[in-house]
């Protein structure tokens, strides 16, 4: 199985198990920090619809369900979970051992980050067979809307992380306290923009589709600063025209 930076194996014939992903994919630093994005040839993480489930594939899939079952913890803006249609998250089916072994809930906690703390109803409602949400706020958040957020998920599962905004190193630092140091940053592109300017993202998977979408739809960072950042190959995945790449970004 080919890892050597450049080279790159088929999904298909290369690598045909959970094992083997759960081993391309494994980390072994105390604390990393992985965002996984999908993106189309021209750069855009959405489709017409501004979507990214309408840019997806099934090899996408495979990656994204290794990542999340891989992750102590998942990390979502509001407005990705509002129009992705997030709901708590389940673990894939057949990631359940892995999790088990590796001493992990069967299913990942979701934290919703949200200066407003705005959240749909459907975040809010327990689910059997998923996992736990928390919330991450400010300090400028509508107080009343804190106080709500506690009322229905416990205090436990408000974070206060900045000031003005959710600050990704506050918030990286209230995770780990709970133990969760693997950390998967799903979205969306500003959110990812702001977590790539203040480096604290060791990796990106970055599944490429054989797509032009066009038109101003959001790239992957969207709202970033100007500023070029080196980032070096890990591996690559790939499967019908589709290429599932790591790469180490500090």
């Amino acid at each position: 199985m080919e890892r050597s930076s450049g080279g790159t194996t088929d999904l298909r014939s290369g690598v045909t198990g959970r094992d083997e992903l759960a081993e391309l994919y494994a980390v072994t630093a105390r604390r990393w920090v992985r965002a996984g994005f999908v993106s189309t040839l021209d750069g855009r993480v959405g489709g017409p619809d501004g979507l990214s489930g309408s840019i997806g594939s099934p090899a996408d899939k495979v990656v994204f369900d290794t990542v999340r079952a891989l992750a102590d913890v998942v990390v979502v803006a509001s407005g990705t979970l509002r129009v992705e249609g997030y709901t708590r998250l389940a673990t894939a089916p057949g990631w359940l051992d892995h999790r088990e072994r590796a001493g992990r809930p069967p299913h990942p906690p979701l934290v919703a980050v949200t200066a407003s703390g705005d959240l749909p109803e459907r975040l809010l409602q327990e689910r059997p067979g998923t996992g736990d949400l928390v919330v991450a706020v400010a300090r400028r958040t509508d107080p009343r809307r804190v106080a709500g957020l506690r009322d229905r998920l416990g205090d436990e599962a408000v974070l206060v992380c900045g000031t003005d905004e959710v600050e990704p190193e506050v918030l990286l630092e209230q995770l780990a306290e709970r133990g969760w140091r693997h950390v998967l940053l799903e979205g969306g592109p500003s959110l990812l923009a702001q977590w790539v300017d203040a480096e604290v993202v060791d990796e990106l998977c970055l599944t490429l589709r054989p797509l032009l979408v066009g038109g101003g739809g959001p790239s992957l960072l969207t709202g970033a600063p100007e500023r070029v950042r080196q980032a070096r190959l890990l591996s690559v995945l790939s499967l019908d025209d589709d290429l599932m790449m790591r790469y180490r970004l500090r």
